[in-house]
């Protein structure tokens, strides 16, 4: 959000606080659940998947470096793919 924060700064010249991008995401992630658990559903009916994890760079602000996350895609014999970037605990 950090970074969200200093390019919409930069290129809107509008000031949006930590907290109102925070309240932002959880609004949108909570619209969307229930498309990732329609999609979740339909990848557990399946009967062969396929999943790939791949470590990624993701930027660490206020450290000023990157840290290791890894992509995550799971998809089926046909194609559609469910993916996600999570940090490394």
């Amino acid at each position: 959000m950090f970074r969200v924060s200093t390019k919409h700064e930069e290129v809107e010249r509008v000031i949006l606080s930590s907290s109102t991008l925070a309240e932002w995401v959880g609004k949108i992630g909570a619209t969307l659940q229930s498309l990732a658990d329609r999609l979740a559903m339909g990848l557990r009916e399946r009967s062969v998947l396929h999943a790939d994890e791949t470590p990624v760079a993701q930027l660490d602000p206020g450290r000023g470096k990157t840290k290791r996350a890894y992509r995550t895609v799971i998809c089926n014999h046909n194609g559609a793919a469910s993916a996600l970037v999570r940090p490394s605990a």
